[in-house]
Order: structure tokens, then C-alpha cells, then sequence
């Protein structure tokens, strides 16, 4: 039997992460805000305040987002 190829879905894309910065100078991903804030105590950085990021050549929501993969990966 053949083995069935691998699906190459990056894994912020398939665990619906966003990139967050911190004034700090921290780049991360994380689910949420409170994700975030959370694994900056962790890492006990300074959180100062984040912003998310934008996915670069992506303008449109998480949902749209999925479908592209999915028809990319068909």
C-alpha cells in the first residue's frame, strides 16, 4: 500500500494562531490576548503591551483563510 503524502500546512495556520509582537520586542504566536499574556508570565518577560499582527499578503478572515488551505491541499 502506498503511504499517503503529508499535508504541509504550516502549524499557526492549522491551530488558528495569530503572531503577536510586544513592545518589548517579543515575536510570537499565540490563540488569543490572554494566551499571549500567559506565556509572557511563563517566559517572565515583560509583557508592555501587545499588538497582533497581520498576516503579511492576507487580507480576509480566519475562515477564508482555512478554505484557501483547504483547496490547496485537494
Amino acid at each position: 500500500m502506498a503511504k499517503k503524502k503529508r499535508k504541509d500546512i504550516p502549524f499557526h495556520i492549522a491551530k488558528k494562531f495569530k503572531q503577536f509582537d510586544s513592545t518589548e520586542g517579543y515575536k510570537f504566536w499565540a490563540r488569543d490576548e490572554s494566551d499571549a499574556k500567559l506565556f509572557c508570565k511563563k517566559m517572565q518577560w515583560a509583557v508592555g503591551s501587545l499588538q497582533e499582527v497581520d498576516i503579511p499578503g492576507f487580507e480576509g478572515t480566519m475562515d477564508e483563510l482555512d478554505n484557501l488551505v483547504d483547496i490547496g491541499a485537494k
